[in-house]
């Protein structure tokens, strides 16, 4: 829309001075000097309603200034791992098995340090104290003091073999044994075969048989192991006497010689 303004100079007439100027912007004019002179109905009836185009909508904006941030969402936890579970669910070690640990190698030091030679209980005369319990007791006592068969102990049977090939070969053909070799009589004291001394052996392995005669030596004459006094004659004999098991009685004594049984 268009409105003429008439606006008149000194030298000009009202008619000379008509110029056609847009409706809106009159309107401003007003809108502008209503403002000025502080008259708020003017301004309202001036505004054009175009204007409501141009002005920025503060309710939208409002609305987003009153909306909550958005919350981020929480990160779910990692699974924990299977061997830390595993650790976490394990049995822990009592406190009372800690010094029991530590102590453990002392103890085995310790130990060790106990060991030393074997002593005499594990040796020939402990195993030939075992077959004579077993096999000899029966006849001629557990004390050595005789029975069905003669005595030993207080030195008889030192006396009876003074070498102890002797009595090796008795102990291993007994009485039928000599009796089939020829023989009468046994021992240095000649005593006669009336008995029935049973030959061992067969039955008795050679460390077996040679241990018993030297239990029976120690235990009921009082004699320690002598190698001079053992090998007195002991191969010659044993070849003779007893000549299928005669290597072996010389092997143990062998080893009797380089290990002396105490």
């Amino acid at each position: 829309m268009w409105a003429t303004v008439t606006e008149a100079t000194p030298n000009q007439s009202a008619e000379e001075t008509l110029t056609e100027v847009p409706e809106h912007l009159l309107a401003r004019s007003k809108a502008r000097r209503a403002a000025l002179s502080g008259d708020g109905d003017a301004s309202a009836e001036t505004t054009p309603a175009t204007t409501e185009s141009t002005s920025p909508e503060p309710a939208k904006s409002a609305t987003a200034a009153t909306q909550p941030a958005a919350t981020p969402e929480k990160a779910e936890p990692e699974p924990t791992p299977p061997w830390v579970e595993a650790a976490e669910s394990r049995k822990k070690v009592p406190v009372w098995v800690v010094p029991v640990l530590v102590a453990l190698p002392i103890f085995f030091i310790l130990y060790a340090w106990t060991l030393g030679e074997p002593a005499a209980e594990e040796g020939p005369l402990a195993a030939g104290g075992e077959v004579y319990g077993i096999s000899c007791s029966g006849c001629h006592g557990g004390s050595g003091g005789g029975g069905s068969g003669p005595a030993l102990s207080g030195g008889a049977v030192v006396e009876t073999f003074a070498r102890p090939v002797d009595q090796v070969t008795w102990v291993a053909l007994g009485s039928t044994g000599f009796r089939d070799a020829g023989e009468s009589s046994y021992g240095d004291t000649s005593k006669p075969i009336v008995g029935g001394m049973p030959g061992q052996a067969e039955s008795m392995g050679a460390e077996d048989l040679m241990a018993v005669v030297l239990h029976e030596r120690a235990e009921f004459g009082g004699e320690a192991f002598d190698a001079d006094l053992w090998e007195d004659g002991f191969e010659e004999t044993v070849t003779a006497m007893v000549p299928d098991h005669a290597e072996e009685y010389i092997a143990v004594l062998e080893e009797w010689k380089a290990n002396p049984p105490v």
